[in-house]
């Protein structure tokens, strides 16, 4: 270990500086000094008083703090936690010494406030946190660390980066070394996080994938990687925390019988895949039976998502969810307010579920940009031409990742050919578009877009069938013309019925399963590091702190009817020239539907009683009755 360094933990009040010198004093065996003890009675009663400290008023503690640090460092390293905001003050405590390394404990100013209003009987008075923000001078060569990490991450990192010394078991665990494994595995270490790596062994197929991972990569040279489990778990700081990024199913079932055995009680498990739901309740139900926490977290982003921050919905017990947070929230996006785009979803497997409906507005909007790719090649434009005329919606508010990915495979050339002309037009699709689906079927939810976005890709996959009825019924060749406004407009349009239908589903499941989702937290952590992250998603966080109905919405409502006509006027023209528009087209009919107070369905419960006897409740009557048709 070096020696004669000290370590000075900066920022403003509530960022933790003495949580990490206290730790940081305990895991290294360094003597810690906290700047506080050491303020003159003058300065604590001006604080107390809710007065913010002048450079005066600070200058002799800082001086007396220098000499704490310089008698300090005539024995070996110590710590010291001091605010030290300005470039001056840092100077001050650098006097006579070269070897003080600060580290900048960095936060949101929301985070900070929340903090300071959980401290208890300490003489800093929160509403002096403004005043110490406009003081601050954020250093240019400080070893800068997050707060949203956890403690005993921030002291890893500052043990292993200026004291090169790290402590002998990992934070956590992570089983499961595909792709997305790969690139979370990167997303923690790079954020300060020590994790041992589990990948299964078969032999000739999958052999040593987590030791040659491991030194694949500088960032992973104090990473180990394990094929049994008794060696990865036992490298592990208890209680134990393993995150699971294992294919949904027989996989991941197998894994949790076998850690069920191993674990102890008070350990974490956390379940990042693609799980349903209901499964992920049982799971829960089943571990707290032994003492072992469960959490179903589901996440979105891709592999860049994983590696750079994704976005993260975990559920499960409060008291779980809390030990696994600061982990979860360092290798999260951050929102354009630098929040993590993960939060507590709430009980049970809501977290699954939640990311299972993000699926299903994913499978909607997917579609919508293809029917719209379609119905621009039906009007003669190439591929390229289509990318710059979605780039030029960009500056209309309708950015979003799924329309930057489809404008980037639309100019992607091999040669003087488009891929997208190579690429065979059959879709595939995974499980949670069938369980978003199924649910919202099950619960006579008509989030219909959703449905139709799955069988749109159902129906692709018939090809055979598809070239043989075409030979029977074929399609009109000649060019169309169609209004460029109109189609954006369109687009626009079925873009806002897509999300009002999913956060309807999301409404309407909280409230008949008494989950209590906070729908505006959840529109938040889509905004970034998810698939479906958009400009519009964004104006949606607080609409949805209003009402969860968005066509409720009057800003929501002008766009709309200044919208639909094109739509309509986009839908007729593909209907007469034999273009499927699974989306456009159900966008326009569900609003019709839904927007009309009168529907014909009284002839439905007529009909229904006729032959069936089912009754029907006249209108005004509180009390169902069958009418003797036709006697």
């Amino acid at each position: 270990m070096p020696k004669n360094i000290a370590i000075v933990l900066m920022g403003v009040a509530g960022v933790g500086k003495t949580t990490i010198g206290l730790a940081l004093s305990k895991a290294g065996g360094i003597p810690f000094f906290d700047g506080d003890d050491y303020h003159s009675s003058s300065n604590r009663d001006k604080m107390a008083a809710g007065i913010a400290l002048s450079d005066e008023d600070r200058t002799a503690w800082l001086l007396e703090l220098q000499g704490v640090m310089e008698t300090a460092l005539l024995k070996g390293n110590c710590i010291l936690a001091c605010s030290a905001l300005k470039k001056a003050h840092r100077a001050i405590l650098e006097k006579n010494s070269n070897a003080i390394h600060f580290v900048y404990l960095e936060g949101s100013k929301n985070l900070i406030e929340q903090r300071l209003a959980n401290r208890i009987g300490h003489y800093f008075p929160a509403s002096l946190l403004a005043s110490q923000l406009e003081t601050l001078e954020p250093p240019e060569n400080a070893f800068t660390v997050s707060i949203t990490q956890s403690p005993s991450a921030i002291v890893e990192m500052i043990m292993k980066t200026l004291l090169n010394k790290k402590t002998s078991k990992a934070a956590i665990g992570l089983m499961g070394l595909g792709v997305m494994g790969k690139a979370l595995t990167q997303n923690f270490v790079r954020n300060g996080i020590s994790v041992s790596v589990y990948n299964r062994e078969l032999k000739g197929v999958e052999e040593l994938v987590a030791k040659n991972f491991v030194q694949s990569l500088p960032l992973l040279k104090d990473t180990q990687g394990f094929c049994d489990y008794t060696s990865f778990i036992d490298s592990l700081q208890s209680p134990k925390k393993i995150f699971l990024m294992i294919e949904a199913g027989a996989a991941t079932e197998k894994v949790l019988s076998e850690l069920a055995v191993l674990l102890n009680k008070g350990d974490i498990i956390v379940d990042l895949g693609n799980t349903f739901y209901k499964e992920t309740e049982t799971r829960i139900h089943h571990f707290a039976k032994k003492g072992i926490h469960l959490i179903g977290a589901g996440i979105s982003g891709g592999e860049l998502g994983a590696l750079n921050g994704a976005s993260i919905m975990p559920s499960g017990t409060k008291e779980a969810y809390e030990l696994v947070a600061p982990y979860l929230n360092s290798i999260a996006a951050k929102d354009k307010n630098n929040q993590a785009c993960s939060t507590y979803i709430g009980e049970g497997g809501t977290g699954h579920f939640v990311k299972m409906v993000h699926n299903g507005i994913e499978y909607a909007e997917m579609q919508l940009l293809a029917e719209i790719y379609g119905l621009a090649r039906a009007a003669g434009k190439n591929p390229t031409e289509i990318a710059d005329m979605l780039s030029s919606w960009k500056q209309d508010k309708l950015d979003s990742f799924l329309l930057n990915t489809t404008i980037d495979i639309l100019n992607t050339k091999e040669g003087n050919d488009w891929l997208i002309d190579k690429i065979h037009d059959a879709s595939e699709s995974k499980g949670t578009g069938t369980w978003a689906t199924n649910a919202l079927t099950n619960a006579a939810i008509p989030a219909s877009l959703i449905a139709n976005a799955l069988y749109a890709r159902q129906i692709s996959s018939y090809k055979n069938l598809r070239v043989q009825l075409e030979k029977n019924y074929p399609n009109k060749k000649e060019v169309i013309t169609i209004n460029e406004a109109s189609l954006k407009n369109a687009y626009h349009f079925t873009k806002m019925i897509i999300h009002f239908q999913g956060f309807w589903l999301l409404d309407e499941f909280s409230k008949n399963h008494h989950w209590s989702l906070d729908l505006s937290e959840i529109a938040r952590i889509w905004t970034r590091g998810c698939i479906i992250q958009s400009d519009f998603m964004e104006t949606l966080v607080p609409i949805l702190k209003i009402t969860p109905t968005i066509l409720l919405d009057t800003s929501i409502a002008d766009q709309i009817k200044t919208s639909a006509p094109a739509a309509t006027e986009i839908v007729i023209q593909a209907l007469e020239n034999k273009i499927a528009t699974a989306i456009l087209s159900d966008a326009i009919q569900f609003f019709n539907a839904i927007s009309t107070a009168h529907s014909t369905a009284n002839l439905i419960q007529a009909q229904r009683d006729f032959f069936g006897a089912h009754t029907f409740l006249r209108i005004g009557a509180t009390a169902k009755e069958h009418y003797a048709w036709g006697s």
